[in-house]
């Protein structure tokens, strides 16, 4: 399936924006089709660019894409290094789909600018809605200081094995806040795997008695749920090379070619 030039640099933002951030960078927007006024007062058109902080100096990125059919000539390296020495302090990155000749290579390694060859496979995916749901398992509590009596009677209740949305909850003054199931919607849902929270003023009666609920164990897990909906979505699925640094990277990228 074939795409435009201007899907090739769209391919290539999203690509960029998605290694930003797994690389862990927050606050970084990859921007397409910018403008710059260089120093000579000339206007740079820059398919890709984004600004981030390196070693606390704040450096602008600009990507050059080309959609080609042949091998990257010198003269277009050299165009746009003298685009990005006019705009001034800028990285230089060049993007095409079959690779360069010897004098391009040679060029941007002496201009240090980082060459890549990047294509893209569009594919097909079927719709769906897909959702989660939270599931608990293994939950216990661990309680605070009790008299011995009222240890014997709470390990009582466990031994009935009293249900947690039958235990009923109360805060350090004996307001009635729900039940022990109720604590699970104040996990956070993000970390699969058995976990352990503090609990903080919660209590339970034991003969009476307000005993302290000072943490939560439990065992948490995402159920996934898919329903198939009418039509499909498009991906791109992305196969990069960085010529200089021996590097390849293969990601799967939402598709926002042009209608």
């Amino acid at each position: 399936m074939k795409y435009s030039s201007t899907d090739y640099e769209q391919f290539t933002r999203t690509l960029h924006q998605q290694v930003i951030e797994q690389e862990g960078f927050e606050g970084v927007e990859v921007l397409h089709n910018v403008y710059f006024v260089g120093r000579s007062g000339a206007k740079h058109q820059i398919d890709v660019c984004w600004k981030m902080k390196v070693a606390n100096v704040e450096q602008l990125f600009c990507v050059e894409c080309k959609l080609f059919k042949s091998k990257v000539k010198k003269s277009d390296v050299a165009a746009f290094i003298a685009k990005i020495e006019d705009i001034g302090s800028a990285r230089g990155l060049f993007v095409t789909t079959v690779g360069y000749q010897l004098g391009a290579l040679r060029l941007a390694k002496h201009k240090d600018v980082v060459l890549m060859s990047a294509t893209y496979e569009l594919e097909h995916r079927p719709a769906t809605l897909e959702v989660y749901f939270p599931r608990f398992h293994d939950v216990t509590t661990t309680f605070g200081v009790m008299s011995d009596e009222v240890a014997v009677e709470l390990g009582k209740m466990s031994q009935d094995v009293v249900s947690a949305n039958e235990t009923e909850i109360y805060d350090s003054k004996g307001n009635n806040t729900g039940n022990l199931s109720d604590l699970t919607e104040y996990v956070e849902h993000h970390q699969d795997g058995h976990n352990v929270i503090d609990v903080q003023d919660t209590y339970i009666k034991v003969l009476g008695v307000l005993v302290q609920v000072t943490s939560l164990s439990y065992f948490y897990e995402r159920e996934y749920v898919g329903w198939p909906l009418s039509g499909s979505y498009e991906v791109a699925k992305a196969s990069v090379k960085y010529i200089f640094d021996d590097k390849e990277i293969q990601a799967v990228l939402n598709s926002h070619r042009c209608p």
